[in-house]
């Protein structure tokens, strides 16, 4: 670079100087060429994703399909962009008479892509659309054990799709199917066999001998937390349901962070999330002190907690299944870091949380709320005696509760602003119902949102 500049008239030191601070800018900037390309690339796909967001979503997951950590995410935007464009998006988990190869589009739906179920190779997924094709809707277990290609479609790979829900629009439930799949397996394995050497009715007529149809023998259901999980062992996430989906509301009010938007928070920062244990490691520090490494799931990821001795006597059993609650400081994962060092790979640092305290979803709303957030509507902000009657339901209903109102305001969008003291409320359900009955149903709800001076991360005033 030096040499050329100075051929071209500029000064040694000049060029040096330019250099340098050219430099450390080249680490993380693109020259212009590159730049025109990202941001004709990303134009391209904001435009696909406004107009045709049930294509566009296909289309991720059918060319992430081998990552079911990126299916997960992607999962989770369906619901976001649903919601932000007002569309309806339902992802629909696989079913053997309407999945095809990649995840595809019937309406409002996302058919599931068989490419994604695990333990199902190209050359099943070919042999079930094949035999769909040429013979129609599969009407049982059964009738498809018999028409698919079984050298193709072994046993493994039948489990799989039961187990993902691939059969649930059949006769029979998810347990029947696995208890019955040994004796269906044999009656299709040997009608085939027998199709195979030419065996034809006794009538004469052409037609192939009849099988005899398999009557699935009962057996109890599995329980919607274990119907999940084997769920999840075949896809890699979950499709018809989450363990968490009932615990919406606590994660709404009382998580500042999920897993995907960790690496938004400064390292060190304190951050509250939710999310069920996956998996559990017990360590003995050098000390003798017990301690544990344990993995978080949420709705959109997982990521790993490290427990230290003095959370870990406060923590409770950590057992994998147990849904949680968890308060604690963001950190880098240094064997994430250590890893992505060796393969070269230059995408953000994963985080990892360290957590100060842990407890049971179902005691976050009695232990932790510290406020009561009240949304007031556009049309109200301005509604003096509406908001005459709310200042006299806090005076007359007085506690321990910051009273923080979201004002949704024309001008600057949504502004979030903490009552003076004076005005803090109990944690009744008559002071709810009494505000809903002035702004509306669920315009009231209990968070543990503090707004304190200059360390809150939003918009902050007293508002009397």
């Amino acid at each position: 670079f030096v040499e050329g500049a100075v051929k071209n008239g500029i000064t040694q030191q000049e060029a040096e100087n330019v250099f340098t601070q050219l430099e450390p800018f080249a680490g993380y900037a693109f020259n212009k060429s590159h730049t025109v390309a990202y941001s004709m690339l990303a134009y391209r796909m904001a435009y696909l994703k406004t107009h045709y967001p049930h294509e566009f979503m296909a289309a991720m997951m059918t060319g992430e399909a081998g990552d079911s950590s990126k299916v997960t995410r992607y999962r989770t935007e369906c619901k976001k962009l649903a919601e932000f464009l007002e569309v309806e998006i339902n992802l629909r988990p696989p079913e053997v008479n309407s999945s095809r190869r990649e995840f595809t589009v019937d309406g409002k739906d996302i058919c599931f892509g068989l490419v994604a179920v695990k333990g199902v190779g190209d050359n099943a997924i070919d042999a079930i659309v094949d035999a769909r094709e040429q013979g129609g809707s599969f009407k049982s277990l059964q009738d498809f054990c018999e028409r698919v290609d079984t050298k193709q479609v072994n046993k493994r790979a039948v489990e799989s799709l039961i187990l993902s829900g691939a059969f649930d629009l059949l006769e029979g439930h998810r347990a029947q199917h696995i208890d019955n799949l040994d004796n269906i397996m044999r009656v299709a394995q040997n009608a085939q066999a027998e199709r195979d050497r030419g065996q034809m009715s006794l009538f004469g007529n052409g037609e192939e001998a009849p099988t005899a149809s398999v009557t699935l023998t009962d057996a109890p259901k599995y329980d919607p937390l274990e119907r999940l999980m084997r769920e999840k062992e075949q896809l890699g996430f979950y499709v018809s349901g989450h363990p968490l989906e009932e615990y919406n509301d606590i994660i709404e009010n009382y998580t500042s962070a999920s897993t995907q938007t960790l690496v938004e928070h400064r390292i060190d920062s304190e951050v509250d999330v939710a999310g069920m244990i996956t998996d559990v490691k017990n360590i003995t520090t050098k000390k003798g002190d017990p301690m544990a490494v344990i993995g978080l799931e949420d709705l959109e990821g997982a990521i790993e907690v490290v427990i230290f001795p003095e959370a870990y006597k406060t923590a409770g059993d950590l057992v994998e299944g147990r849904v949680v609650w968890i308060r604690g400081k963001v950190n880098v994962n240094q064997n994430s870091r250590k890893r992505r060092s060796e393969n070269g790979d230059t995408e953000r640092e994963e985080r990892q949380i360290q957590a100060d305290r842990i407890i049971d979803m179902e005691s976050v709303s009695e232990q932790q709320t510290s406020a009561l957030e009240v949304t007031i509507p556009e049309s109200d902000v301005e509604n003096v005696e509406k908001l005459e009657r709310l200042q006299k339901i806090a005076q007359a209903n007085k506690g321990d509760l910051d009273l923080i109102l979201r004002l949704m305001s024309p001008r600057y969008g949504e502004v979030i602003a903490r009552c003076a003291q004076k005005y803090s409320v109990a944690h009744e359900p008559q002071v709810i119902e009494q505000i809903e009955g002035l702004f509306g149903e669920d315009c009231a709800k209990p968070s543990n949102r503090t707004i304190r001076g200059n360390k809150s991360r939003t918009s902050h005033m007293d508002y009397v």
